[in-house]
């Protein structure tokens, strides 16, 4: 048994641990010397009389506590004392407690909405509200795997600055005015999106850089120009033919999936922002004139006039059109 233990993964490790509550003549050792370890898939339980420091223990452990003594390891590394910023937010991801005083920790006065949303906000502030409602129900129906007892009916409301997307399409009507026109891709690469070659060109030559298109991509593609990104700057697409095809979902509120990727690329950015703001050169460019072009291959100008009206009356987006 020993050899078994021995080859086993240790993930949390207390050594000589000691918890101390008050100072001077008023302190009171609360743990002293208290050694053991849990190992991975391991369920540990840990035995004493009331007041022995169970509960004071655990809390150490979650850093809720300061020690006054000893080491705490969670898988190899000290988490007791002062530690990163990094490795404190990993523990609170990590490792998580339900607390003796159930009133602590289950609030009859809480819905199962505010008590789960608020540990998914914890480690995961990212998620949007719709992915947020979307879990909660999802953990309501799963507490009666075999049947749903009521109607699951989840709303939340997510009060946070809003996700800006940037969409950039070019080139601008005076050539000097690149350089400029280049900067507004400023935002991350998952907050710009690049539509058109010549668009992409421009920022390749003004940002550095150059278009990696993935080969995945061009056998997803599904009908439309493949796909890239700019490293550092954001998704590149096909202009016209691609933003015709999205104006036509948006208007017709088709999902993203089963789209064409570009086009799907595309939508799911729509979606998960706020605020959309389109930077839009004027300088007509001489293909989209060619007569022998489908008619109802807009121009971008006009195509981006209808994706507007649309991500605002669909979509309650806020839109806003920069010329260049």
């Amino acid at each position: 048994m020993p050899e078994n233990r021995e080859k086993r993964e240790v993930l949390v490790e207390v050594k000589d641990l000691e918890v101390t509550y008050g100072s001077g003549r008023k302190a009171f050792k609360a743990v002293n010397r208290a050694n053991f370890e849990i190992y991975k898939g391991e369920t540990f339980g840990l035995v004493g009389g009331s007041g022995s420091g169970k509960t004071t223990i655990g809390r150490a452990i979650m850093r809720i506590l300061p020690t006054s003594g000893g080491e705490i390891l969670y898988k190899g590394q000290k988490i007791n004392g002062k530690i990163s910023r990094q490795l404190d937010q990993q523990v609170i991801k990590e490792i998580q407690m339900i607390f003796q005083d159930p009133q602590s920790s289950l609030n009859e006065r809480a819905k199962v909405s505010y008590i789960v949303g608020e540990g998914l906000m914890n480690v995961r502030p990212d998620l949007s509200a719709a992915d947020l409602a979307r879990r909660i129900a999802c953990f309501a129906k799963n507490i009666t795997p075999e049947s749903c007892k009521d109607d699951i009916s989840c709303l939340v409301i997510y009060f946070r600055h809003p996700r800006v997307l940037r969409i950039l399409t070019g080139p601008p009507y005076y050539k000097e005015h690149d350089a400029e026109f280049a900067r507004q891709a400023n935002l991350g690469e998952d907050h710009v999106i690049i539509c058109g070659g010549t668009t992409a060109n421009i920022l390749e030559r003004e940002l550095g850089g150059r278009v990696k298109i993935d080969l995945a991509a061009m056998r997803n593609a599904g009908g439309l120009p493949p796909s890239g990104i700019l490293p550092g700057v954001g998704l590149c697409t096909e202009g016209i033919l691609t933003l015709s095809h999205v104006c036509k979902a948006l208007e017709e509120k088709q999902s993203p999936v089963g789209q064409p990727l570009a086009a799907r690329q595309i939508l799911e950015r729509l979606l998960t922002h706020d605020r959309i703001e389109f930077v839009i050169g004027t300088k007509v460019n001489e293909s989209h004139q060619d007569p022998n072009i489908p008619q109802d291959l807009e121009l971008r100008r006009s195509v981006f006039k209808r994706m507007q009206a649309a991500l605002e009356k669909n979509y309650r987006k806020i839109v806003t059109v920069n010329y260049y």
